[in-house]
């Protein structure tokens, strides 16, 4: 929120009006949003609630990122965090993604929406994440725009767009659409990216990439002494910020020569 223009409820309005033109219905919010004051995404979604009622609004339980999380999904803790987004949300039911993860064995709804981060270049989710979810009628949810060109998203799958102001959100909408007619109904069969191109395994000390099949496109591409390339942490000027930087560069290289 801090950095953004939807400061009041009337930027917010303006956003929601925006979102229903571009044929968005769906809001995601959480109690800890923003992370610097909790709860605040929550009350102007409610403070717009003559527009924001139009839509379906998910929301996620509160979670202390200050502690280890120890009694945070309780009974009593879920309940609180429930009670108090539709407070804040100014609504007589929500949909609340983080409490479905609670068990069917316990008398409680089974889980129907995983959200969560899909790599761009570690795919293992495509062969082991997404299966499981689809064996058990859960939807995925993913944060990035790349995922409407390449990915195993299917039917029910969602994606969670962002923005600090609203051309930002009508660019991003814009771009999607005109990407998707540029590449036309032929285009978008995903089981074929990035295995064609490129496959990263990640094993010990070394990233190598490798092909899925005798038609596929072979690409080898060894970083050696290298226990996790993609690590954030690194420091720069160390082997691993400089071999996390080429396998960066490969990986943006490859995908933008296979948009051209």
């Amino acid at each position: 929120m801090p950095m953004t223009e939807f400061q009041d409820s009337e930027t917010v309005k303006v956003l929601l009006r925006t979102l229903e033109e571009l044929g968005i219905t769906r809001l995601d919010s959480g109690a800890r949003y923003p992370p610097l004051n909790p709860g605040r995404s929550e009350e102007l979604i409610g403070e717009a609630k003559e527009l924001s009622s139009r839509f379906l609004v998910d929301t996620k339980i509160y979670t202390d990122t200050a502690t280890d999380g120890n009694g945070d999904l309780t009974v009593e803790a879920i309940k609180k965090s429930v009670d108090g987004s539709l407070k804040r949300l100014q609504a007589d039911n929500v949909y609340s993604q983080q409490r479905q993860h609670e068990v069917k064995q316990n008398g409680l709804q089974k889980p129907s929406c995983y959200q969560g981060v899909y790599n761009l270049v570690t795919r293992g989710m495509e062969t082991k994440l997404l299966p499981l979810l689809r064996a058990h009628g859960i939807v995925f949810n993913g944060f990035h725009r790349w995922l409407m060109y390449h990915s195993g998203l299917g039917d029910g799958d969602g994606i969670v767009l962002g923005a600090s102001k609203v051309t930002q959100i009508i660019k991003t909408v814009h771009l999607i659409r005109s990407r998707l007619a540029s590449l036309g109904d032929t285009s978008l069969h995903t089981s074929t990216f990035p295995r064609d191109i490129l496959t990263l395994h990640c094993r010990q000390n070394l990233y190598q990439s490798s092909s899925i099949g005798t038609k596929k496109k072979v690409i080898k591409e060894v970083f050696e002494g290298v226990p996790h390339a993609f690590d954030k942490g690194c420091e720069k000027g160390t082997i691993e910020w400089t071999q996390r930087e080429q396998a960066y560069a490969l990986a943006t290289k490859l995908l933008k020569d296979s948009l051209k």
